[in-house]
């Protein structure tokens, strides 16, 4: 278990590493942010919706563990953890795991807890209204009949959106697209120059 325990070690730190350098190398579009959205549109990949009651709904929490932050922090702490445990003899080897996965689950709620927190939130309702007929860069490709994700700035944030597409061809990653309207919880988006070709 100890390669378990190392290899997750620097899997977690790579990651954070990564985006560490990416951020300050003024690439803002590639950071922790890259989670899949579950429930709500929401800035830097955290979904986070809440019902009419004002209460969490169970899409928020099944994005929090969805999100790449929970994952990265969550696999740092199993690693060191582990790898601590394991190398120094601190425990049994079903301890050391036990102990471990706690740890890593603890770590990756407490840091995807924390970032939401600090963070500004843009609200579903006001995304929706606001990002209908805006130009959004996808990042997930788009085909017809599925699911992909675009990215549109919203009062200077740029938010995740889960999108379909009605288009004939494919959309790859990268491309430019135009929000038409709101279907449920999905942005419908068609290629740029597409509206304007129709009768």
């Amino acid at each position: 278990m100890g390669i378990v325990y190392l290899a997750a070690l620097i899997l977690g730190l790579g990651t954070i590493a990564l985006q560490f350098i990416l951020a300050h190398a003024g690439d803002a579009d590639v950071q922790a942010d890259h989670d899949v959205d579950v429930g709500d549109h929401d800035l830097d990949g955290d979904a986070h919706h809440e019902g009419p009651d004002g209460a969490p709904d169970h899409g928020a929490v099944l994005g929090l563990f969805l999100s790449m932050r929970f994952w990265t922090y969550a696999l740092l702490a199993f690693g060191m953890v582990g790898a601590a445990s394991h190398f120094l003899h601190l425990a049994g080897p079903t301890s050391v795991l036990v102990t471990s996965l706690a740890m890593g689950a603890g770590a990756g709620i407490a840091a995807s807890m924390l970032f939401r927190a600090l963070k500004p939130g843009v609200s579903s309702a006001t995304t929706s209204a606001e990002t209908v007929g805006r130009m959004a860069r996808v990042t997930v490709p788009l085909r017809k009949g599925g699911l992909g994700k675009v990215r549109v700035e919203v009062k200077g944030k740029r938010v995740d959106l889960l999108a379909t597409t009605d288009a004939d061809e494919d959309i790859a990653a990268g491309a430019e697209v135009v929000v038409v309207e709101f279907r449920g919880e999905q942005a419908h988006v068609e290629p740029i120059g597409t509206r304007q070709d129709k009768p």
